[in-house]
């Protein structure tokens, strides 16, 4: 998959690459529906409704690059506070490289409502973006298998015979 093209005042090479490879390595341990090609979807998928949108790129691509970054197993009693735990994660890495301090309450704000799971209602056309781009992932044939993936991982069975 190539490399989208960012057109925004900071959204920039630099920073998609040092937000990748922190992220390629936060997410080593995700199971295997939530790895690096899950968020290189996410992030084309972003990309496309972003420039649809006129969504501010700044805070969007951050956002989907990270927001997955805290992996929580869906059997996890704190699976509902993932999304919330990786905007708090995303954001320390965000002070640390130097992002402009303005910007990342936004980021995190879209990373904390992304999640189905959260419940947190989105408060920006970004936040929407980002929520949309994950969920148009989630859907269609990749969904499913990423659906199955994760189940097998869990060690869920597909078919009970007690809930036919």
């Amino acid at each position: 998959m190539s490399e989208p093209v960012f057109r925004d005042e900071h959204w920039n090479a630099v920073w998609a690459t040092t937000i990748r490879v922190w992220t390629r390595e936060a997410m080593k341990d995700a199971d295997p529906g939530h790895g690096m090609d899950h968020i290189q979807r996410v992030v084309a998928n972003a990309e496309h409704i972003a420039g649809e949108e006129k969504a501010n790129l700044d805070v969007v691509m951050p956002a989907v690059w990270l927001h997955d970054c805290v992996f929580v197993p869906k059997n996890s009693p704190l699976r509902s506070r993932a999304s919330r735990m990786a905007a708090e994660k995303a954001s320390h890495f965000l002070q640390k490289i130097g992002y402009p301090a303005m910007l990342i309450p936004k980021i995190e704000h879209c990373i904390a409502s992304h999640s189905f799971s959260a419940g947190i209602p989105c408060e920006s056309l970004e936040a929407r973006v980002v929520q949309d781009s994950d969920r148009l992932e989630a859907i269609g044939a990749v969904g499913i298998a990423r659906c199955l993936m994760t189940g097998g991982a869990l060690g869920q069975h597909l078919y009970h015979l007690e809930e036919p």
